[in-house]
C-alpha cells in the first residue's frame, strides 16, 4: 500500500497529461495537491515539514531554473526586437550551396547553440524556417532540426538541466557534467551522420558524409568534454556548439563560382548581430572554475543564505548572484540589447513580455519542483527506489534509460524530467552499490 501510495503523483501526472491531454500548468497544480494529501495522511508527514518542504522546492524552483530560463528567452527576445535574428539568418544562408553543409551548420550547429542559449523550443523552430525558406521540404526540415536537437537538450539553456541534477542529487557539478559528455559521445558522431545521410543518402555520399561526421562529432566531444571538466554545466553545449569547423569545410569545399561570390553583410554588422551571446559567452568563461580566485570572490559576495527546517534537520538554500547564470544572461543580453540600439525602456518591455509569455511555465515548474521536493522528504521517492532495486538488482541500468525517456515523456521538458527523477536515479544506484553519477 505504502508503494502504490508513493507511485500515484507520478501516475497521475502521466494520466494527466499523457492521456487527458491537459496542460502542464494544471496538471501539475492537480498532482502537487493530490502528494500533499498523499504525504499528509499516507506517510504522516507533518503540516510544518509539509510547507517547508514546498518552500524549499519552490525556491529550487525560481533559482536557478525559472531565473534562467526567463533570460534565456529574454535573450532571444531582444535578437528579435532588434531584429539582428536576421542578420544571423542571412549569414547562415549565405555560407555555403551545398545542402549538407546547408543542413549540419543550421541544425547540429546554430540549432545547438540556440538550445544552448535559449532552449524552449527555439533551437528547432528557427533552423527548421530558415530551411524551409531555402527550399528544404517543412517535414525534412522539422524532422532534421528534431533529430539535431537531442544531443543539445541534455545542458538545455545554460546547463540548467544538468545544474538542477547536481542540486537535486547533491552531485558534483564537474564530475556529472562530464559523466553526461561521455554518455553523450557516441550520439555527438551518430548524430550528425544521421542528418548527413537524411540529406544525402546516396552511396557515393557516404565516404563524404562519414569524414564530415567524424570531423564534426571530434571537435563536439573535445569541446564539451574539456568544458564540462574545468568549467562545469553552462557552457559544454556552447563551446561544443562552435561552428567554425562546419563553416572552415563548406568554405575550403566550395566551388570557385561560390568562393568569388562575397557576401552582402560587413564583419561589423556580423558582430553586432551577435554581440548579445558573445557577451553572455564571455561572462560564462570569466566567472567559470577556469578563474578560482575571481570566481571565489564574486561566489563570497551578493549572497542569499536561507535555512528551513525540513524533518527536524535544517535544509540550507543559497544563491550567490555574481555567478548565476541567469544573471549573466541577464547582463549580457541587456548590454549587448543596447549595443544593438535598443533603448533601455525598450529592454524592459520586453523582459516585462517575456515575463507574461512564460507565466504558465512559471507555475509548471514551481509545481514540478515542489512536488518532487515533497515526495523526497516524506519518503516518497525512498519507497520507489527500494521497489526498484529489490525488483531489478544489478539489472537496473538497462532500466533506467526508460525512467528517464517517461519523465521527458510526460513534462515535456529534460529539466522537468531530471527535477521528477533525478533523486529516484540516485537512490537506486545506491541501493544497488554503483555510482549515482
Amino acid at each position: 500500500m505504502t508503494l502504490i501510495l508513493a507511485i500515484i503523483p507520478v501516475l497521475l501526472l502521466i494520466v494527466l497529461m499523457a492521456f487527458f491531454k491537459m496542460s502542464g500548468d494544471k496538471s501539475s497544480i492537480i498532482s502537487l495537491i493530490v502528494t500533499m494529501l498523499i504525504a499528509l495522511f499516507g506517510f504522516a508527514f507533518s503540516v510544518d515539514n509539509l510547507f517547508y518542504s514546498f518552500l524549499y522546492g519552490a525556491l529550487k524552483a525560481v533559482s536557478p531554473i525559472l531565473i534562467i530560463i526567463l533570460m534565456a528567452i529574454f535573450s532571444y527576445n531582444v535578437l528579435l526586437k532588434t531584429e539582428k535574428m536576421e542578420i544571423i539568418k542571412q549569414q547562415f544562408a549565405s555560407i555555403s550551396t551545398d545542402k549538407s553543409i546547408q543542413v549540419l551548420l543550421l541544425t547540429w550547429g546554430f540549432g545547438g547553440l540556440l538550445e544552448a542559449m535559449a532552449g524552449f523550443g527555439t533551437a528547432v523552430a528557427i533552423p527548421a524556417a530558415i530551411l524551409i525558406g531555402r527550399g528544404f521540404k517543412p517535414i525534412f526540415s522539422a524532422t532534421v532540426s528534431l533529430i539535431a536537437n537531442s544531443v543539445a537538450t541534455a545542458f538545455g539553456a545554460i546547463g540548467t538541466p544538468v545544474l538542477v541534477l547536481a542540486k537535486e542529487t547533491n552531485l558534483d557539478v564537474l564530475q556529472l557534467s562530464t559523466n553526461v559528455v561521455l554518455q553523450l559521445s557516441v550520439l555527438m558522431f551518430l548524430i550528425p551522420l544521421v542528418l548527413l545521410f537524411l540529406t544525402n543518402p546516396k552511396l557515393k555520399a557516404l565516404p563524404k558524409n562519414i569524414f564530415l561526421a567524424l570531423l564534426v562529432g571530434g571537435v563536439s566531444l573535445v569541446g564539451q568534454y574539456l568544458a564540462a571538466r574545468y568549467m562545469g554545466a553552462e557552457s559544454p553545449a556552447i563551446i561544443g556548439r562552435i561552428l567554425i569547423v562546419i563553416v572552415l569545410y563548406g568554405k575550403l569545399t566550395a566551388s570557385k563560382e561560390e568562393k568569388a561570390r562575397k557576401s552582402t553583410l560587413k564583419t561589423k554588422d556580423i558582430l553586432n548581430a551577435w554581440s548579445i551571446y558573445l557577451l553572455i559567452l564571455f561572462l560564462i568563461i570569466l566567472t567559470s572554475p577556469l578563474f578560482p580566485s575571481l570566481r571565489s570572490t564574486l561566489e563570497n559576495n551578493w549572497v542569499t543564505r536561507i535555512s528551513l527546517p525540513v524533518n527536524a534537520t535544517t535544509v540550507n538554500y543559497t544563491i550567490s548572484w555574481l555567478t548565476h547564470a541567469g544573471v549573466l544572461l541577464f547582463l549580457g543580453t541587456f548590454i549587448g540589447g543596447l549595443i544593438q540600439g535598443a533603448k533601455v525602456k525598450e529592454l524592459f518591455i520586453v523582459l516585462w513580455n517575456t515575463v507574461k509569455q512564460l507565466k504558465k511555465t512559471f507555475i509548471t515548474v514551481i509545481c514540478l519542483v515542489g512536488l518532487s521536493t515533497i515526495m523526497d522528504t516524506s519518503g516518497m521517492i525512498a519507497v520507489i527506489a527500494t521497489a526498484l532495486a529489490t525488483a531489478t538488482g544489478s539489472l537496473y541500468p538497462l532500466f533506467a534509460p526508460v525512467i528517464g525517456c517517461l519523465g521527458t515523456f510526460i513534462t515535456g521538458s529534460d529539466t522537468s524530467s531530471n527535477i521528477l527523477f533525478g533523486k529516484l536515479q540516485a537512490s537506486v544506484a545506491g541501493q544497488i552499490h554503483v555510482s549515482p553519477d
